[in-house]
């Protein structure tokens, strides 16, 4: 509500809640009072509707830029199907999908997606360089690990490993990679052999066979870059 208060609106408090009028005196906004928390209307009404593109746009934004479907479930009855989000469209373009792909994975930790993406320049705060994706097949759960070096996420599996083990009593039985030398070589092929995982690789240079880490990866970077857009830092970052 902030950036509204700042061009001219007016937020008026009564006992269940508070509603926010533009300049001219329109009800842009209504919310109610829960546990002593203001809260945007559920059910959609005409002043909802009456919310102008650019106020759209604002609300997008502070949202972090969802989809339409997410952002309907957060501020229901407004469409954003519609919105002109520049961010959005330099940050989200992509490929159609491929056609072709693994087996699905019938129950958790049947099968495993894995990616490592990186360098990335400038490195966090901590040093890190590199982001290691691992996505169950079949509920679409996704572990990240940050990585100072790219020899790092062998450690990283292995942490992954036990940790799954130890919740769920599960065995991976099989992991779906890309054939670049991350994981085409000596120390992952063995360590794979010694747990007795399938290693299933997608054909060189077509990372399309493996959606599942592709799209883990696309989301994650999206978000990163249509956030730093919309916040207009330099070029640097």
């Amino acid at each position: 509500m902030g950036p509204s208060l700042q061009k001219g609106a007016v937020l008026r408090g009564h006992p269940g809640g508070a509603d926010l009028f533009d300049k001219d005196g329109k009800l842009i906004l209504e919310t109610q009072l829960v546990n002593n928390i203001l809260v945007i209307k559920s059910s959609p009404s005409n002043s909802v509707n009456a919310i102008s593109s650019s106020d759209s746009l604002l609300m997008h934004q502070q949202l972090g830029h969802p989809g339409n479907d997410l952002a309907l479930r957060v501020v229901p009855g407004v469409d954003f199907s519609l919105l002109d989000c520049t961010s959005c469209l330099l940050s989200k373009a992509h490929r159609l999908p491929f056609q072709g792909k693994f087996p699905d994975a019938l129950f958790p930790l049947d099968v495993v997606h894995m990616d490592v993406c990186g360098p990335i320049t400038p490195a966090t705060c901590a040093g890190n360089r590199y982001i290691f994706q691992i996505i169950d097949g079949f509920s679409r759960m996704r572990f990240t690990f940050h990585l100072k070096r790219k020899s790092e996420f062998l450690e990283s599996f292995v942490s992954f490993k036990r940790l799954v083990k130890n919740q769920t009593g599960r065995k991976i039985r099989a992991g779906v990679s890309d054939s670049g030398g991350n994981f085409v070589n000596s120390k992952f092929t063995n360590m794979f052999k010694i747990f007795g995982i399938d290693h299933l690789l997608t054909a060189p240079f077509t990372p399309q066979q493996n959606p599942v880490s592709e799209r883990g990866n696309r989301t994650l970077l999206e978000k990163t870059r249509v956030l730093l857009a919309d916040s207009q830092v330099p070029t640097y970052w």
